[in-house]
């Protein structure tokens, strides 16, 4: 005779086998749940967005997400995407990395000049288009450049803002900055690509 554990692990078993067979959800309940289980419960949910794990971290109060949530606030026009890749030190979006709670702030004054500039460049030629994500990234690696002056970039755009247009990739921007930039430069080029 078996005991009355197994007994039951043996009708567990059919129980989810018979529920699988009638397409029906099936319920149980955890046993001493940590509040660092829930996102790891919720990574399997399709309904947790990037700002689901943000919040829940920040709650938290993981460093890493409490600088992140800052940013945010401070930003709000900014692409999540945008200020989370400019944010670590790969300049990468890590979307495992951020659900597991392992995000890193590394880069957050290189993060605070990028939104800056764009804020500023969208006063000045109405662009919201600098807030897309896939334009602070392709910024991030003009400022990167030795011979990038932000000066330079701005009165370039001044003298031919039909230049300064949206594009679809972060290539193409970086192809449109440098563009932009090294009109009528023989020296102090900057190269992007």
């Amino acid at each position: 005779r078996l005991s009355h554990k197994r007994d039951s692990v043996w009708l567990g078993q059919h129980r989810l086998a018979a529920a699988k067979f009638l397409g029906v959800s099936v319920y149980y309940i955890k046993d001493n749940i940590l509040r660092s289980d829930i996102s790891m419960l919720n990574s399997n949910q399709k309904n947790w967005t990037s700002m689901d794990y943000i919040n829940f971290y920040t709650i938290e109060k993981k460093d890493a997400y409490v600088q992140l949530s800052g940013l945010m606030n401070h930003y709000p026009d900014m692409a999540t995407s945008a200020l989370i890749s400019l944010s670590n030190s790969e300049c990468k979006r890590n979307i495992q990395m951020l659900k597991d709670g392992n995000l890193e702030v590394l880069n957050i004054n290189h993060c605070r000049e990028i939104c800056e500039l764009c804020k500023d460049l969208n006063k000045r030629f109405n662009s919201d288009f600098v807030f897309d994500s896939r334009f602070p990234l392709a910024l991030s690696i003009a400022l990167n450049d030795e011979n990038w002056k932000t000066e330079t970039f701005i009165e370039k755009i001044e003298a031919n803002p039909r230049s300064f247009v949206r594009c679809h990739t972060k290539e193409q921007y970086m192809e449109m900055i440098e563009e932009i930039y090294n009109r009528y430069l023989s020296k102090n080029q900057i190269r992007l690509r």
